[in-house]
């Protein structure tokens, strides 16, 4: 495809696409790039965070982290997300001309697969623009795994190594041909190109990223790391995470947030590796939206995060903020506080319990008040696992991660997963087999092929 071609799609499909992250860059990119030739113009694709800068809401709102009222339910605009709070997701899709949740991520891949195109016609003159050439291969490489992250935990089944081989699960677009369509891959496919792309993308990355939107080399093994997760590979999700935190760990002390503003977590903070927000529709600013009872009864009251990450309303019901985005927005990107998890279940799953104690340990006395929490080595061996699984869920929550977790229990043991909801005098039960966690691909891309 000629570059004047892609420019001229690069300015149709950013009209009426969302907006968000306004004024995060101190320098903001041009966003209305119309020809994409020159190092900068590459990076300045790369930095436009109203594009890429997006995680999925769906598995947000199909996750067990809160309830809705029947009010709340009604004033949803999409029928999207009242059919996928239903857990209904045969028909999820049904009248919606764009499913965003699918082409928002597809877009994103487009434009990292321009921006791979156009670099590899770029000859650097000098040094520096080596370096920055470097970047913007390895920031593309990042973003387009990311993105695909996004859609490959949502749309595909549940990573099996026994059977991903021969299950197909989403289209993989290697370059921005729009007139191509994609074939299916399979599921095996799917992870490796993912994988791939992080690791390329370690070749290039920097150490310390200009701003906390753009990805790192501790990025790329964070992202590693969350995706052996998800695939249940406990020796990879250790082995990234030990490489990512090798560079050093920044945990928020919650002690030290004395903020009186509504949302009390700083956005770019340092514990953050790379910013993220999930798409937003008007689920996460709708007060309707209320914390899970059970999940909030869990936060002791020597836990910082019982009221650094929700609020009593004057309906008694209790809304999250807790945000790392410092907004309504619910961030989804990469942080030290994950990487901790990660790190401790995976030694806790593998019989290191000591080193699970230790992450778990230093987590928590950022999240507990000063001197209220017992250092790991009381904690028995037996428990250890228990106690990570729960204080994931309790740190995590509405980061866009629980849905995967619940995913990953049912194919380790679905008796592991109760999914009920009550919606009025309604109870929607859900059966937690491993395939019903998949989401159906939008009718209109099968119907255009």
């Amino acid at each position: 495809m000629k570059i004047q071609t892609i420019s001229t799609l690069i300015v149709l499909l950013s009209l009426g696409w969302i907006s968000g992250c306004d004024g995060f860059l101190d320098e903001k990119p041009n966003k209305s790039i119309s020809v994409p030739e020159s190092i900068e113009d590459l990076q300045a694709l790369m930095d436009n965070v109203n594009i890429f800068n997006y995680n999925t809401i769906l598995d947000i709102v199909a996750a067990d982290e809160y309830y809705i009222t029947e009010a709340g339910f009604t004033s949803f605009t999409s029928t999207q997300i009242q059919r996928t709070h239903l857990r209904e997701f045969d028909t999820m899709f049904e009248g919606i001309e764009i499913a965003t949740e699918w082409q928002r991520f597809y877009q994103q891949v487009f434009y990292a697969n321009i921006c791979l195109e156009t670099a590899g016609t770029i000859t650097p003159k000098n040094p520096g623009e080596r370096d920055a050439l470097n970047n913007v291969i390895g920031s593309a490489r990042f973003l387009r795994a990311y993105s695909m992250f996004n859609l490959i935990k949502n749309y595909g089944q549940q990573y099996l190594a026994e059977t991903a081989g021969g299950i197909l699960a989403i289209p993989l677009p290697k370059k921005p041909d729009v007139n191509h369509f994609s074939e299916f891959e399979t599921l095996q496919n799917g992870y490796q190109f993912i994988i791939d792309d992080l690791r390329a993308s370690l070749n290039s990355l920097p150490e310390n990223p200009k701003y906390k939107s753009r990805p790192s080399k501790k990025a790329a093994y964070a992202m590693m790391a969350r995706v052996y997760l998800s695939m249940n590979d406990f020796d990879r999700a250790l082995e990234n995470a030990d490489l990512a935190l090798s560079s050093g760990i920044e945990i928020l002390d919650f002690n030290k947030i004395t903020s009186s503003a509504t949302y009390k977590i700083p956005m770019a903070n340092p514990e953050v590796i790379f910013h993220s927000n999930a798409l937003q529709f008007n689920f996460g600013t709708n007060q309707q939206t209320r914390i899970d009872t059970l999940l909030y009864d869990t936060y002791s009251e020597n836990d910082l995060r019982k009221d650094i990450y929700f609020i009593r309303r004057n309906h008694g019901g209790f809304n999250f903020r807790g945000s790392y985005s410092g907004s309504f927005h619910l961030f989804g990107g990469l942080t030290d506080g994950e990487l901790l998890l990660i790190r401790a279940e995976s030694n806790a799953r593998k019989g290191n319990f000591d080193s699970a104690k230790e992450d778990l340990f230093y987590l928590l006395k950022n999240r507990y008040k000063e001197g209220a929490i017992d250092h790991g080595d009381l904690i028995p061996d037996s428990e250890i696992l228990d106690i990570v699984m729960a204080e994931r869920k309790k740190e995590l929550v509405f980061r866009g991660l629980r849905w995967s977790d619940l995913k990953r229990f049912a194919a380790m043991d679905a008796s592991q997963v109760n999914l009920i909801r009550i919606l009025g005098n309604q109870h929607f039960e859900f059966n937690p087999t491993p395939d019903n966690f998949t989401f159906p691909i939008p009718q209109e891309e099968i119907r255009l092929r």
